[in-house]
């Protein structure tokens, strides 16, 4: 299961990450950072501070957000 959302979110953010290239959007390092720090909850590469599984998951849907945000921003 780990590796099936780990594929997926790589395919999603490579394309997402074509789109802001292209777009020269001014959000692409904020994209990237916000990327890496879910890589790493998905990969379990970080130590956590977090007290719950909860907790954990509430930080991912935050980035989650960001990343969103990001993308849906009226380019031209």
């Amino acid at each position: 299961m780990q590796n099936s959302i780990l594929s997926a979110y790589l395919n999603l953010i490579t394309f997402c990450d074509l789109i802001l290239r292209n777009v020269k959007s001014p959000h692409i390092e904020e994209f990237a950072k916000s990327t890496e720090l879910v890589l790493s909850y998905i990969g379990q590469n970080t130590l956590l501070f977090f007290e719950s599984l909860e907790e954990v998951f509430a930080d991912i849907k935050e980035e989650l957000d960001v990343q969103r945000v990001i993308i849906a921003q009226p380019y031209q």
